[in-house]
């Protein structure tokens, strides 16, 4: 009899801590919020984006400063996007294999242009793009439970930041001649 309680006891000490460690998980694609998988879903595409932009601008910059942000873009976004895989992979969410038909038409109306117009309107999309991700993160970040997609967030937002910084500052290299007019919430970020 008393062998018999300790073996139910044993069992239900199992199964609460198995149910507090699943707690601390993502819960699956039916129990997460759907704006979290519409974020995590759309970064992910994103990211995508901008490795591919930085691909072209690796191949058709005419500033070596412009080259030198793609590639920044290419490992960086390779690197993000990793992380983000792994995350989505753990919530048993699909995870997209290519941009969005909007994203392909933007990429093959870029690639068609070249020399500093190519730079020019590289960078411009790539601080518009930055600048709207931003305030996407941030307008999700506080929705967001699990620990672990908290951080990449977190992290994921400082690197944007970033990049943002870094885009106005190759923009500014190659108009030297130029002023751009930073609107009020960009001089925030820059």
């Amino acid at each position: 009899m008393k062998g018999r309680i300790l073996w139910i006891g044993f069992l239900i000490i199992i199964l609460l801590s198995s149910f507090y460690q699943n707690e601390n998980r993502i819960h699956p694609t039916g129990f997460q919020p759907p704006v979290i998988r519409e974020f995590m879903n759309n970064a992910y595409l994103s990211s995508l984006f901008e490795i591919q932009l930085g691909q072209l601008a690796k191949q058709k910059a005419l500033s070596q400063h412009v080259q030198n942000y793609g590639l920044l873009m290419e490992r960086d976004h390779k690197e993000v996007n990793e992380e983000l895989k792994r995350i989505l992979i753990n919530a048993s969410l699909s995870v997209p294999q290519s941009i969005t038909k909007k994203q392909q038409k933007t990429l093959d109306k870029l690639s068609k242009k070249s020399g500093n117009d190519f730079d020019q309107s590289y960078m411009e999309l790539m601080i518009e793009d930055h600048m709207s991700n931003i305030k996407y993160f941030e307008s999700v970040q506080s929705q967001a439970a699990d620990p672990e997609l908290k951080r990449w967030i977190e992290n994921t937002l400082l690197l944007l930041r970033d990049h943002l910084e870094r885009g106005n500052f190759v923009l500014r290299q190659i108009n030297t001649s130029a002023i751009h007019f930073i609107s009020p919430e960009v001089k925030e970020y820059v």
